[in-house]
């Protein structure tokens, strides 16, 4: 019971912390507007972003990781309906499905390209992807024992 609390805490405040990273993300781009040196950076950051992991190699690769990751869940998810049909399992894995398709998004299409905050926007998002990921594996373990 103590541990089934734990989980549950862990997992609510890992949520709290992926809406909060979204939302820092958002004030950062709406700073630029006001503050010039805020501006000066992420255009400086973009530049050295493009030319290591949001060059159009790194996108293509980026876009196959995401797919290959996609595919997966959806297997998964569908394990978990079959055979499992816990609630919290199913949330999780649709909400990781959710945020896979958002990063897609994020990553192909030119209106998020054109923000000054975008490399901070696709690391911020993989953070999330990645808090995601470790909420299923709370809520798998939680099984187990």
């Amino acid at each position: 019971m103590v541990k089934r609390s734990i989980k549950s805490s862990i997992i609510i405040i890992n949520h709290i912390l992926q809406f909060s990273i979204l939302i820092g993300l958002s004030y950062l781009q709406s700073l630029t507007n006001t503050k010039a040196l805020v501006m000066r950076h992420l255009y400086q950051r973009n530049l050295d972003f493009e030319s290591h992991f949001l060059s159009d190699f790194g996108l293509i690769v980026q876009n196959i990781f995401l797919f290959i990751l996609l595919v997966s869940v959806v297997f998964y998810l569908r394990k978990v309906i079959e055979k499992d049909r816990r609630y919290i399992k199913i949330i999780e894995s649709i909400l990781f499905i959710i945020l896979i398709i958002i990063m897609l998004g994020v990553i192909n299409l030119d209106f998020f390209k054109n923000l000054l905050v975008y490399g901070y926007l696709i690391l911020g998002l993989y953070l999330v992807i990645l808090i995601q990921s470790m909420n299923i594996k709370i809520v798998s373990k939680e099984q187990k024992e």
